[in-house]
């Protein structure tokens, strides 16, 4: 990996911890279910229905192209034995049926931005932290990142995997400024 590149990932990987803080603070309103009742956490007032857009980059091998896998798209790019695309998405929401799976993922992806004390206490690591975290735990936090941008998305098992890097660090920090209820929700669900 080159200089450049990697201190880009550093880069977006501050955005993204920086996109949760932000989050943190965020009053847009999410359902709470517990049991037979329901409260509203969040500013109730605030009901606007949020569309967005997003375009998420992806690499596949040659292999599974030839073998029918996948129909590679116009904007593809062979480079040595693998292929470069992207997908655009549009009017991206957010649905009842696809929050429990977003809550799964995001619980999955929470522990590498906080760290939970012996107390129940929850401490932020600092950017340095979190960039060790990234390097030493790199495969385990990009499928997590992938499988969150993916179930934004609805994207499937087999393009989820081939999300590039970059793509879902960078996706996953929209996606939180974007959805910040989202993240608090899960926060609060799985807290």
């Amino acid at each position: 990996m080159s200089e450049n590149k990697s201190i880009k990932y550093e880069d977006y990987i501050k955005e993204v911890s920086k996109q949760l803080k932000d989050a943190e603070n965020d009053d847009t309103p999410f359902a709470m279910v517990n049991g037979e009742e329901m409260s509203v956490i969040g500013d109730a007032n605030r009901t606007e229905t949020k569309l967005h857009d997003y375009r998420i980059s992806f690499v596949i091998s040659k292999q599974d192209a030839e073998e029918g896998k996948i129909v590679i798209p116009e904007n593809g790019r062979l480079i040595a034995n693998h292929w470069f695309f992207s997908f655009d998405f549009e009017d991206v929401t957010i649905t009842p049926r696809s929050d429990v799976k977003l809550l799964r993922d995001i619980n999955l992806l929470m522990p590498f931005f906080y760290d939970i004390k012996g107390d129940g206490t929850v401490e932020r690591p600092s950017d340095e932290e979190l960039i060790d975290r990234f390097i030493d735990c790199s495969d385990e936090v990009f499928s997590a990142m992938q499988n969150t941008v993916a179930s934004f998305m609805g994207i499937g098992d087999y393009l989820a995997k081939r999300i590039k890097s970059g793509s879902a660090i960078k996706n996953l920090a929209q996606l939180i400024k974007d959805f910040p209820e989202v993240f608090n929700e899960a926060d609060v669900f799985f807290g």
